[in-house]
């Protein structure tokens, strides 16, 4: 099931397209980026208005928390979704 809703509306990890796209992203919150022989490991956390989309290449895009995209859900995690945001 594809369903058009803000950003900031859709659960952090969920698969989603741009509305003009085909191409899959996963939508996060957070970018941590891993270096071998650092003690830290330094991240960076979208702010309330800002989110991340990863593609399967590794490229990373910031959107802002209120862009329309296209969240990619099953019947099974929409029923979850709209249960602990609604209890319906």
């Amino acid at each position: 099931m594809k369903i058009i809703l803000p950003a900031k509306e859709i659960p952090v990890g969920s698969t989603v397209t741009k509305k003009s796209g085909q191409k899959k992203y996963i939508l996060k919150d957070y970018v941590r980026i891993y270096n071998d022989g650092i003690v830290f490991t330094p991240s960076l956390i979208a702010g309330k208005d800002v989110l991340f989309l990863f593609d399967a290449a590794g490229n990373i895009s910031a959107i802002a928390a209120t862009t329309e995209i296209v969240w990619i859900v099953s019947d099974k995690d929409l029923h979850e979704y709209f249960h602990e945001r609604f209890n319906i």
